[in-house]
């Protein structure tokens, strides 16, 4: 640790893992100053897209364990209420939750840390993710992507490294307008 911690705390989560928080101060290390520039355009097929067309891909971790998951919480409602098999039940359901949830987060701090080390200034759509996953038929998909804690992620991340993340309008077309001439396709 960079100097004694302040303040330690002790969570269990909904999965029975333990952890332990420690609050140090210390100023992090800013990145050397680049010249390259990101625009990212969220999506479903791929996480995102940026304005050069790097496409990062989207892992759809809900949709990977979604069998294992439903046979699980299938086999938590069959379960007698207060009896111990519901309780070793519930916490199986909450374990892959929790792995589900694990692999999402891993997946967007390597995105992130790699969006932020390659380029100075990263301009991301301003998407409201309520109103996204209001459409029943994207929902699911929306809400595994994860676009929200993509751009917390960003920002934080800029902050510490000195680098800055800007918010563009939804309705921008950064995805119809080319970056070198600046030409705007009409239909897209």
């Amino acid at each position: 640790m960079p100097s004694v911690p302040s303040t330690v705390s002790v969570s269990r989560d909904a999965a029975g893992r333990y952890f332990v928080s420690c609050l140090c101060g210390s100023e992090p290390a800013s990145l050397p100053l680049t010249s390259s520039m990101a625009g990212i355009d969220a999506g479903l097929k791929d996480l995102f897209v940026t304005d050069t067309g790097f496409r990062s891909g989207n892992p759809r971790h809900t949709a990977k364990y979604a069998a294992r998951l439903a046979l699980r919480q299938r086999r938590l409602s069959k379960q007698a209420k207060g009896s111990k098999n519901r309780a070793r039940a519930r916490l199986k359901v909450a374990r892959l939750h929790a792995k589900i949830a694990d692999c999402r987060q891993d997946a967007l701090h390597k995105a992130t840390r790699e969006l932020i080390n390659d380029n100075q200034v990263v301009c991301v759509e301003s998407l409201k993710g309520k109103n996204l996953i209001r459409n029943p038929s994207l929902s699911k998909a929306t809400a595994d992507a994860g676009w929200g804690e993509l751009v917390r992620q960003l920002r934080y991340k800029g902050e510490w490294a000195g680098r800055s993340v800007v918010a563009i309008d939804q309705f921008f077309p950064s995805s119809k307008r080319c970056r070198c001439c600046g030409f705007t396709i009409k239909k897209m």
